[in-house]
């Protein structure tokens, strides 16, 4: 497979925050506009395409070990230098997510459900999930993970074995209609999930409608979620953002133009990315958010292509993946 190379291009508590979009910077309640805070320093961004067909998520283990999942069914393996295909299937590959180079599980928009065990992928035999069409995947511990889609939440007991499926059906039947989109969890009483405008929270026991995401403006269909902490949950959608800090819901009107969201990751509280339409990243600095207080950035925008999914390394490394095979990443220095 040829080089791809990257060519360098240079209680419940949530705080409303709508993303900026291209154009003017945000303004408070008083009309003046806050300087945004740096764009990340000390490294590179740089841009490429991989595949010929969308790429809809990604994870990785390590900068120099990272993977991605394509709509044709394909998952694609970056090594530190370039990308290879890991495996050839045939549903898109809606969610990744694993413990290490060598525990690895990936989901599809339909039954297939894929493990990497370090040397070659296997595929799960789920014989009474018929018809589940996976949209994401996340865990706490390998055997602690969680599934969802278009009929509600999947718990696979231990992704180092493809023996057994608990099948959690959707309880609400007020979301019947909408996919669960995204899941992020950090313990096993600690996972989140959206569908639809709504918000979702397992305790350990069983999943729980949050509040609604919402006050003035709605966000919309939400499609990402993401966190640093039980007290630091990150939601996005189609016009914004919204943060989970513990305590209550905070209502600060920064209410800008829709983005059309679709990815979430951070490495740390104060640096965390939000990818969309038209290849736009914004980052969260983790400044206090108040009226009228800019806390994000607009990084650079290398490519008009959708992005889809993002993965933050645990040193900073930033790989975000989209349409056309887009893979868009951010080397520190």
């Amino acid at each position: 497979m040829r080089d791809l190379r990257a060519i360098n291009i240079g209680s419940w508590g949530i705080a409303l925050i709508g993303a900026v979009a291209c154009g003017s910077a945000p303004a408070g309640d008083e009309g003046e506009t806050a300087p945004p805070p740096p764009a990340v320093a000390n490294g590179r961004w740089s841009v490429e395409s991989i595949a010929g067909d969308d790429l809809l998520s990604v994870w990785g283990s390590a900068a120099n070990d990272v993977f991605a999942g394509s709509r044709d069914g394909m998952i694609y393996r970056f090594n530190g230098n370039q990308w290879t295909v890991s495996m050839r299937g045939s549903m898109p590959v809606t969610g990744l997510w694993g413990t290490g180079r060598s525990s690895l599980i990936a989901v599809t928009d339909g039954v297939f459900v894929y493990r990497f065990d370090g040397a070659e992928w296997d595929r799960a035999a789920i014989t009474y999930a018929s018809g589940f069409q996976f949209q994401a995947v996340w865990g706490s511990r390998e055997d602690d993970v969680w599934a969802v889609g278009t009929n509600g939440f999947t718990r696979f007991p231990n992704i180092s074995s493809t023996s057994q499926w608990n099948l959690w059906q959707n309880p609400h039947g007020s979301e019947a209609g909408n996919p669960i989109r995204s899941v992020w969890g950090n313990a096993p009483s600690n996972f989140w999930a959206v569908a639809g405008n709504r918000v979702f929270h397992f305790d350990g026991v069983e999943w729980k409608s949050a509040p609604r995401v919402w006050r003035d403006n709605d966000l919309g269909d939400l499609f990402a979620v993401w966190g640093s902490a039980r007290s630091d949950i990150w939601v996005a959608g189609d016009r914004g953002v919204a943060r989970f800090d513990g305590n209550d819901w905070q209502h600060d009107h920064l209410l800008w133009n829709p983005v059309n969201l679709r990815g979430i990751s951070g490495n740390r509280p104060d640096n965390v990315f939000f990818v969309g339409a038209g290849g736009r990243i914004w980052r969260f600095g983790g400044a206090a958010v108040r009226v009228g207080d800019s806390t994000f950035v607009s990084e650079p925008t290398l490519t008009t292509n959708d992005l889809n999914a993002v993965w933050v390394g645990a040193n900073g490394d930033v790989f975000a993946v989209g349409n056309s095979g887009t893979v868009v990443r951010y080397q520190p220095n």
